[in-house]
């Protein structure tokens, strides 16, 4: 009697009234090029919602034209379609420049926002290359110019060879 009473609820719920996606892909992988720049977008998991994916397991690889590699991986992240932001949250990865080697880091949440193609890394980011290390609350990635910025206080540490 309980389940047909809340199987007779269930039916008389309005569709605006249940949050269903509009689709949802496992195993995705997406290439996109941006103003000639490579983009290539892997998730577990991503779900359409109302002009924005969600997804989970996310790996994000940007190939440039001048031979610099961009990979984040995270445990989840956003892409807004309407602007073409993306969030991740738990992120590592590495910038291979073409001529000033490999930068790695890690950051509890990264943001790049398409407007200004830069990468907002906040809730702790490090940035490391095997003879220096850098730390502190947030920081930046500029694409446009591959400069890198830790705000807020940082903290580095120099290491010999």
């Amino acid at each position: 009697m309980v389940v047909a009473i809340y199987f007779w609820r269930d039916l008389g719920l309005g569709l605006d009234e249940i949050d269903i996606p509009d689709i949802i892909v496992e195993n995705i992988e997406i290439d996109r090029v941006i103003d000639g720049d490579t983009w290539r977008l892997k998730a577990r998991r991503a779900e359409h919602k109302q002009g924005v994916i969600y997804g989970s397991s996310v790996d994000v690889t940007v190939n440039s034209e001048n031979g610099d590699v961009k990979r984040l991986t995270s445990e989840s992240g956003i892409f807004t379609r309407e602007d073409g932001d993306v969030t991740l949250n738990i992120v590592s990865g590495d910038i291979v420049l073409s001529e000033d080697g490999n930068i790695s880091l890690s950051a509890g949440r990264a943001h790049y926002e398409a407007v200004s193609e830069t990468w907002f890394f906040s809730e702790g980011v490090t940035l490391f290359d095997g003879t220096f290390e850098a730390s502190g609350p947030e920081g930046l990635f500029r694409v446009k110019d591959g400069v890198s910025e830790i705000t807020g206080g940082a903290t580095v540490i120099w290491k010999d060879l």
